[in-house]
């Protein structure tokens, strides 16, 4: 099921994230990877979306950075 990550999920994506950056040559940063995605979750400056295996955790997940606002048509620093 894919769904929102909310702030219960953190340890998991700490986990997830932190293999994704070792994924692209990053050395291993728990903390680094805690702080990240936690920031992001906090501000609100990403969406993020998990994968969950019900029952098995979190499988996945995709991180998207809003920054454009299609209503304003302008970026969304001009949109906040």
């Amino acid at each position: 099921m894919v769904r929102d990550a909310t702030p219960a999920d953190l340890s998991a994506m700490t986990d997830l994230f932190d293999r994704y950056r070792q994924f692209y040559d990053q050395t291993p940063d728990r903390m680094l990877a805690r702080e990240f995605i936690g920031q992001r979750m906090a501000k609100r400056e990403s969406v993020i979306l998990v994968a969950d295996g019900v029952g098995e955790g979190l499988l996945g997940f995709c991180q998207l950075y809003p920054s454009f606002c299609s209503v304003e048509a302008a970026d969304r620093l001009r949109c906040l």
